[in-house]
């Protein structure tokens, strides 16, 4: 009975790998097209926290003692430097940031005027922080570029699991170990989000066809 069941289970993992590797071929039939638009969403232009009174009085008495040493040293640049700093922080959280349109396109990520051609991106993840979502992606300016840069999308009014969906077909979804996350980072960002928990146990089209939620949750099983 066991050996019938683990045949079973085997059929069904070759039949949806043969229904992916379908699915790679329409996915390369649609790159051949023209820009098409998949999907289209808003979301702030950055993160955007209001601080109360008592953050800024404790911001400020701090912000003052630093310059006081400073100018007691006539580290005249320093002092420059920490105002300078205060007026970027007042700034950013006290105006609200301007909302922006992004863009799933068969070709690329549309994102602040600029579309960023899947075959450019190296990788991405996602975070989360309270109810906000967090898109991290690694690429290149062109594809000749040897160094690689890094750019963080508040999804803002997204469908997260839309979003993420569509992007594993054409970019690696980096693991837990494979990313390189801070406690800093963690603070502006928050927690890493495993692919299963957006997108489930489901057919989705990843890239690396190993990468299949279904075929990770087997593994994972398989290993317990």
């Amino acid at each position: 009975m066991p050996q019938n069941a683990n045949e079973k289970e085997e059929l069904d993992v070759l039949d949806r790998e043969i229904a992916l590797q379908k699915k790679i071929a329409k996915r390369l039939e649609d790159a051949q097209k023209p820009v098409t638009t998949v999907y289209t969403w808003e979301a702030p232009e950055r993160d955007y926290n209001p601080k109360n009174k008592r953050w800024y009085l404790i911001m400020g008495i701090v912000a003052l003692f630093f310059i006081a040493l400073a100018a007691l040293t006539q580290n005249y640049l320093l002092v420059f430097t920490i105002v300078a700093l205060v007026v970027v922080i007042y700034t950013i959280n006290t105006i609200p940031p301007h909302d922006t349109t992004h863009q799933l396109t068969n070709k690329g990520l549309y994102s602040f005027n600029t579309i960023f051609l899947w075959k450019n991106m190296i990788s991405f993840w996602v975070t989360q922080r309270g109810r906000k979502y967090f898109l991290h992606i690694e690429y290149k300016g062109k594809a000749s570029d040897v160094s690689y840069k890094t750019m963080v999308i508040l999804v803002g009014k997204g469908n997260i699991e839309k979003i993420v969906t569509y992007m594993v077909g054409f970019v690696d979804y980096l693991g837990p170990d494979e990313v390189s996350y801070g406690a800093l980072s963690e603070y502006s960002h928050g927690k890493y989000v495993p692919l299963l928990d957006i997108v489930g146990d489901t057919d989705v089209l990843t890239k690396d066809p190993n990468d299949a939620p279904f075929l990770l949750k087997a593994n994972k099983s398989n290993s317990k």
